[in-house]
């Protein structure tokens, strides 16, 4: 069909909707979703097939290509020819100075988590074109370099090996300068441990700097910091992040050595992703800043399985309302810390979400219904330090099984008694799930 017989405003609709993907709304672009750390595969390969449609309807025809830029550069993967884009990019700007060029509909972008070595120069990482390409993006809300094999490498296991071993020095980040009244959202990886000792890895100035920044993530095994900066520094101030997430031992500094602390007055939310880094959290924000977090995650690391770091968490972190851990992925809360407070009782939770993302380590030992009935019977069970649950939500399709199980009346009971509503996000596990209420009500009659 040709684009006259339809007007521009519907054509506009139709370019919008075919295009939608997460980038588009902006609560969604600056939030991090919960259990990432188990789903952030399924949302990469969304973008990835949204990324297809938008260059599928740009090679239609010129007036179609002109009416889907702004949704086709919305979201910016770089792996290759970051050169072309940053000469796209400039060129616009030349062309037409008012509207700030191609540019100015960038909202993310996203950059290869390690350099691939290869002899095609289309693959060798040059930091130099990105930095082109972010000071021709005025509204560029977030910046992303974590965890992206799926982006950069497909699901060729071989690829994903060649990029792996062939990570060299990471370059410093220190030269990315970013719009600091604009960027909202950081996620950050300083890549893998390659020697002893670490490297560093310096983050861009933004992620510490950046007045607008709301939601930070640090990840990665080499130091953000060069020992030098480290020992000057003390305390970093970032007055309107309120979702903090830590993957590496190195988000506050040289544990032991040089360290500083973070001032967050509006945090609210905490995503712990891993275990060994729960005690650098406590020191450097959760001491003084986390009797105002209300949402309190932690990720699919197996670390959590070994030791009771989530009652450690909590117990920082009085007036949480939300809770979201995996369930075979979290040692059953023993509140070993609490002991000389064996009275005490969060009575603000009102909502824990369980996703039931397999753990085979749990499934060799023959052990899942032990975590499920363990972790519930400390949720919701009599001497449960939560009397407030009103809402426990699960995650993740595994539950279909789960639920199905005679075993799980015995959840249903314990929730009933309680007080307390057990839904499903998977909608065959919610189905599942009806069936067992009905089972239950069955037996009861």
């Amino acid at each position: 069909m040709h684009h006259s017989f339809l007007p521009p405003e519907l054509w506009l609709q139709i370019f919008y909707w075919a295009t939608f993907n997460p980038a588009r709304k902006l609560n969604m672009l600056v939030t991090i979703p919960v259990f990432d750390s188990i789903t952030h595969h399924e949302t990469e390969e969304q973008f990835a097939n949204t990324l297809r449609d938008k260059r599928s309807l740009a090679l239609v025809c010129k007036w179609w290509h002109d009416n889907t830029r702004e949704f086709l550069y919305e979201d910016v993967r770089l792996r290759h020819r970051a050169e072309t884009l940053a000469d796209l990019f400039e060129q616009s700007k030349r062309d037409c100075p008012l509207s700030l060029g191609y540019g100015r509909y960038v909202r993310k972008i996203s950059l290869p988590l390690v350099q691939y070595r290869s002899s095609d120069p289309v693959h060798v990482w040059a930091r130099k074109e990105v930095t082109r390409i972010i000071k021709c993006c005025p509204n560029l809300l977030v910046l992303s370099r974590y965890r992206d094999e799926v982006m950069l490498f497909g699901h060729d296991q071989e690829s994903r090996s060649e990029a792996s071993s062939s990570v060299a020095n990471e370059e410093s980040g220190n030269d990315i300068h970013l719009n600091s009244a604009a960027i909202r959202r950081i996620d950050w990886d300083n890549g893998p441990k390659l020697d002893m000792p670490r490297t560093v890895a310096v983050a861009p100035c933004a992620t510490w700097l950046a007045q607008s920044l709301e939601v930070l993530s640090l990840s990665g095994e080499n130091y953000l910091w060069p020992p030098d900066v480290l020992e000057r520094m003390s305390v970093v101030r970032l007055p309107r992040v309120h979702t903090l997430r830590v993957a590496t031992l190195c988000a506050f500094g040289i544990r032991g050595i040089y360290h500083y602390s973070m001032e967050l007055p509006a945090l609210r939310r905490i995503v712990l992703d891993r275990a060994e880094a729960l005690y650098q959290l406590l020191d450097g924000c959760l001491r003084v800043w986390g009797p105002q977090v209300r949402a309190i995650e932690i990720g699919r690391n197996p670390r959590f399985l070994l030791s009771d770091y989530l009652s450690t968490l909590v117990k920082f972190c009085p007036n949480v309302e939300t809770l979201h851990y995996p369930i075979f992925w979290a040692k059953v809360l023993g509140w070993r810390s609490l002991l000389e407070m064996p009275d005490f009782r969060f009575r603000s939770l009102r909502l824990v979400g369980l996703h039931a993302f397999q753990n085979t380590n749990v499934e060799i030992a023959g052990e899942p219904w032990q975590q499920i009935e363990g972790h519930f019977n400390v949720l919701l069970g009599e001497h449960s330090k939560f009397p407030s649950i009103r809402n426990i939500k699960l995650h993740g399709m595994e539950w279909a099984t789960l639920v199905s199980d005679v075993r799980f009346q015995n959840v249903l009971r314990l929730a009933d008694i309680q007080g307390a509503e057990i839904s499903c996000e998977n909608r065959t596990a919610a189905l599942a799930l009806e069936e067992a209420r009905f089972e239950t009500i069955q037996k009861i009659v």
